[in-house]
């Protein structure tokens, strides 16, 4: 209030007042799409469970609970969460496996094969809108020291940015088919050193810290000078003057 003192009249008073209305005008279709959005989410829902095993059918779980747990994962927030299950739905019967679901989306390296020789090409273009909201997922899982973030960090050392990228977009699509296959699976994370622990179980070396963080001070090595004998050639050792003779002394230093 102080700084507009004297610098704020009433022509600024107007243009203010039209910036405030478009504001709340546009604020209030935010919450009206997101009531919206809301309703739609509890009108999508599981399929029974047809596979005629004569037990009880599955409870129905809407996609407001899929999205809720979507959100448990590294880099997937609810707005993500929503745009996920909404592009792939909550019936995996049509995705046998999740290498159906990663080839429908266009997560799936392709080669080009001409002759004898193979290139590697794009992926496709595939579901905009859902690969917009994974890559947006696997840049903030990136940041994370996490198992996504790990494995963003090993891959664009070589590969490149836009690669990793796409590297760690397809198992978190993965992570979530099985979420929403499986009603009563949940998210583990498997850790950073996941990689390390599964390839060199023995290995000794210390994971390196997370992004961000000090690495722990290493212990200085012992610096101190270790005098070695000279290794005598045989011409040398010839040089060298006879052995003196061992004596017995006919007693003992204790006695004397």
């Amino acid at each position: 209030m102080e700084a507009l003192t004297g610098q704020f009249e009433d022509h600024h008073a107007r243009l203010l007042g039209v910036l405030l209305v478009t504001v709340d005008r546009l604020t209030a279709q935010i919450h009206e799409l997101d009531r919206l959005t809301a309703r739609t989410l509890e009108e999508i829902t599981t399929p029974h469970d047809t596979s005629g095993t004569g037990a009880e059918p599955a409870a129905l779980v809407s996609a407001r609970v899929l999205a809720e747990r979507l959100d448990a994962v590294p880099g997937i927030g609810p707005t993500t969460a929503q745009i996920i299950v909404v592009e792939i739905g909550a019936d995996m019967s049509r995705f046998p496996t999740p290498e159906h679901l990663a080839s429908w989306a266009k997560l799936c390296p392709r080669t080009i094969q001409s002759g004898a020789k193979h290139t590697a090409g794009p992926a496709g273009q595939g579901n905009p809108w859902l690969k917009g909201a994974l890559g947006e997922a696997a840049n903030a899982a990136a940041r994370t020291d996490t198992f996504p973030g790990a494995r963003y960090r090993r891959i664009v050392k070589r590969r490149g940015h836009a690669k990793a990228l796409a590297a760690v977009a397809r198992p978190i699509l993965v992570i979530a088919w099985h979420l929403i296959n499986d009603p009563d699976a949940t998210y583990q994370e498997l850790g950073a050193d996941w990689h390390q622990r599964r390839h060199h179980p023995q290995d000794p070396r210390p994971r390196p810290p997370a992004p961000g963080t000090r690495p722990p001070s290493r212990p200085r090595p012992d610096r101190s000078l270790t005098v070695h004998p000279p290794s005598l050639g045989p011409h040398a050792a010839r040089m060298l003057p006879p052995a003196l003779p061992k004596v017995d002394f006919p007693f003992s230093p204790a006695s004397a």
